[in-house]
């Protein structure tokens, strides 16, 4: 197999990867960035032990039983808030990853995507079955 120098694949394919990844990232990034200036409304979700963290996963469609670490929110506010806005990222990667995959003329895999869970990285756990998935929307 000759390879074209990109990272993630040869061709086209391996180009599009690159770019997928790196719209991933700054969507991340920017969800990070605006969860750290919202107020979020602090629900029944707080549990023992877990120092308020909570964490986003990711797996793969090589492999979709394999529990990837992708991001801690750890922020000092609580963990409802941590988690609501781990879950506000783990929609909006999820979107992102359908919507480039439908720019692609591909369809995404619906047993591939990110979720969150409370505490810190665990990998014995099971993947979910399914992701959520949505762009935010003016209420």
């Amino acid at each position: 197999m000759q390879g074209n120098g990109e990272i993630g694949g040869d061709g086209a394919e391996g180009g599009r990867l690159v770019k997928f990844y790196h719209k991933s990232i700054w969507t991340c990034c920017a969800v990070l960035a605006l969860g750290a200036c919202s107020e979020q409304n602090s629900s029944s979700i707080e549990s023992e032990g877990n120092s308020g963290k909570v964490t986003l996963y990711r797996n793969s469609e090589l492999l979709r039983t394999m529990r990837i670490h992708f991001a801690t929110f750890d922020a000092p506010e609580s963990e409802a808030f941590n988690y609501a806005n781990c879950q506000m990222a783990a929609r909006l990667l999820n979107a992102n990853v359908k919507a480039v995959m439908e720019s692609n003329g591909s369809e995404a895999e619906p047993s591939v995507g990110f979720w969150c869970e409370l505490g810190t990285m665990q990998e014995d756990e099971p993947v979910p079955a399914s992701f959520d998935s949505e762009y935010p929307t003016e209420v």
